[in-house]
C-alpha cells in the first residue's frame, strides 16, 4: 500500500501497478538472495498470491484485489525451498526449487469440502548451494469435515420430507459442518423440524436451502401490491415478461405515453429490475438464513455460533426477492421495553447491493414495528454502512465497539407513525422496489 500510494505508481491502473510490483519484488528477492550465506540452506517464506496457484475459499475473503507474484522470481539455484502461505489448498507449484503451499490445517468453508488438510515437513541435506538434496512430505491431519447434502423432490413425490431424510441418511454427518440443498417444485412443503432432528449429531448446520422451481409467471405480490402499480410500471413488466426487444419496447412506450396520466410518465427507468420486500412466512425462513450464511459466515467470516444466536424463532424476518429468489433479509427483535425494537441481521447478496434493496428491507421492518406500537428502533451498524443508516434518520450513540470481530456503532431512530399510513389492520404489505441508487448495504 505504501508503494501503491507513491508518486511513481499512484496514477497507474491496477494492471500497471501489478506489473510494477512484480518487478519491484523480483529485484528485492534477488537482492536478499545475494546477501545469504551460501554455506547455509536458503528458504524463502512468502505470504501472498502466486500466479499459478489454485485458489479456494480465500478468494472470497479478499478485500480489494491481490497483487499477483510470478513464480519465476524464486527460480534461483541458490534457493533451496520456497514455503508459501495465503492459499488454503495444498499444492506444489514448482519442483526446482520446490515451491509449495502447505495449505491450511482446517477447512474454512464448503469450497474446501474435498481438500485434504495437513502440514509439510522439509528435509534439506547439507552440501553445496545449488546441489543440496531437498525432500518435502505432506502429512495429513484431522480436520472437521464439511458436508453438502443434495436432494431433489419430484412433482409426484408422495413423501417429500422422507426423500430429504433419505438423502441425509446417505451421508456421515457426525461432528461435521453440514448444509442441505433441496430442489423442489412450487407448492411442496417440508417438515424441516424432522430434517434438523436427523442432523442432531452434526457439529453445526449452516442452513437448509430450498431451491423452489416455480412455474413461469410474473409475480406481482398480493392484490394491494397490484393495486399500487401504475399503468407505466405494469406496461414495463409486461414488455419484460414477454421479452420484447429493447428498441421495440421504446416504440411501444412512445405510443403509450399519450394514453398514460401525465404524472405517470416518469416512473422507474426501463432497465430497472423489480424486487419485492415483505415479512417472511414460515416456509421462507430457510431462504433468509441462507442469505445470512452467505454474507456473514462465508463472506465476512462471522463465527456460526455467533450468527445463530437462538433468537431467530422469536424474531420477525423480512426478505427481498427477485423472480421468487431471495436476495436480502433483515430481522426484528423485541426488547425489554415494549416501545423499543431492535433491527439486525440486515444482509443483501453482493450482486444486488447498492440498488436500494437494503432501504426497502429497513422500511418494512420499521413499519411492521410501528404498526404494533413500537416508538423507537435500535440497531448495531457495521461502521462502514453507518452513513446508510444515518441517511435514513438513524442517530449514532456512544463509541464504536467490536461485535463478532467487526467494528460496530449503536444507532437509534424514532419510528412512530400514524396508523392510517398502514394497510388494513395495520398490516404492512409487500414493497416493490425499482430504484437503482447509490446506497449500499451488506
Amino acid at each position: 500500500s505504501f508503494l501503491a500510494a507513491g508518486e511513481d505508481t499512484k496514477n497507474l491502473s491496477f494492471e500497471e501497478q501489478n506489473e510494477y510490483m512484480q518487478g519491484f519484488l523480483s529485484t528485492s528477492v534477488g537482492r536478499f538472495i545475494e546477501e545469504m550465506d551460501p554455506e547455509v540452506p536458503t528458504l524463502v517464506a512468502v505470504h501472498g498470491m502466486v500466479a499459478t496457484a489454485t485458489v479456494g475459499s480465500e478468494r472470497t475473503m479478499l478485500l480489494g484485489t491481490d497483487y499477483v507474484m510470478l513464480p519465476s522470481m524464486f527460480k534461483d539455484r541458490r534457493v533451496d525451498y520456497v514455503a508459501l502461505g495465503h492459499v488454503h489448498k495444498y499444492q506444489e507449484l514448482s519442483a526446482n526449487p520446490p515451491t509449495v503451499y502447505s495449505g491450511s490445517v482446517h477447512r474454512v468453508d464448503f469450497s474446501e469440502e474435498k481438500d485434504e488438510k495437513g502440514f509439510v515437513v522439509i528435509d534439506i541435506d547439507p552440501g553445496i548451494a545449488g546441489s543440496r538434496a531437498v525432500r518435502s512430505e505432506f502429512n495429513p491431519v484431522w480436520s472437521r469435515r464439511f458436508v453438502t447434502i443434495e436432494a431433489t423432490i419430484q412433482d409426484d413425490d408422495p413423501e417429500p420430507t422422507d426423500t430429504v431424510l433419505a438423502a441425509v441418511g446417505r451421508h456421515e454427518v457426525t461432528d461435521a459442518v453440514v448444509r442441505v440443498e433441496v430442489t423442489l417444485p412450487e407448492g411442496v412443503t417440508l417438515d424441516l423440524r424432522r430434517v434438523r432432528e436427523t442432523l442432531a449429531e452434526a457439529h453445526s448446520v449452516t442452513g437448509i436451502s430450498l431451491n423452489v422451481q416455480r412455474a413461469h409467471r410474473t409475480r406481482l405480490g398480493n392484490a394491494d401490491t397490484v393495486k399500487d402499480l401504475s399503468p407505466r410500471k405494469m406496461l414495463d413488466l409486461y414488455l419484460k415478461e414477454h421479452k420484447i426487444p429493447l428498441d421495440r419496447r421504446e416504440v411501444l412506450k412512445r405510443y403509450a405515453t399519450p394514453l398514460l396520466p401525465p404524472d405517470d410518465t416518469n416512473d422507474a427507468d426501463e432497465s430497472s429490475e423489480h424486487w419485492y420486500t415483505h415479512i417472511a412466512g414460515p416456509n421462507e425462513l430457510e431462504s433468509a438464513f441462507e442469505i445470512r450464511r452467505r454474507v456473514f459466515i462465508d463472506e465476512q467470516g462471522v463465527d456460526p455460533e455467533i450468527e445463530w444466536d437462538g433468537q431467530d424463532e422469536t424474531a420477525v424476518h423480512a426478505i427481498a426477492t427477485i423472480d421468487g429468489h431471495t436476495i436480502g433479509t433483515g430481522r426484528l427483535l423485541k426488547t425489554d421495553d415494549q416501545e423499543v425494537v431492535r433491527i439486525g441481521r440486515m444482509a443483501v447478496v453482493s450482486e444486488h447491493r447498492r440498488r436500494g434493496i437494503g432501504e426497502t428491507l429497513l422500511r418494512i421492518l420499521e413499519k411492521h414495528a410501528s404498526s404494533r406500537g413500537a416508538l423507537r428502533a435500535t440497531l448495531h451498524a457495521q461502521t462502514y454502512v453507518r452513513s446508510f443508516y444515518a441517511s435514513h434518520g438513524y442517530v449514532a450513540e456512544g463509541e464504536t465497539f467490536d461485535e463478532a470481530g467487526i467494528e460496530h456503532i449503536a444507532m437509534w431512530k424514532d419510528i412512530a407513525e400514524p396508523r392510517s399510513e398502514h394497510g388494513q389492520n395495520g398490516e404492512q404489505g409487500p414493497i416493490i422496489g425499482d430504484r437503482d441508487d447509490e446506497r449500499g448495504l451488506l
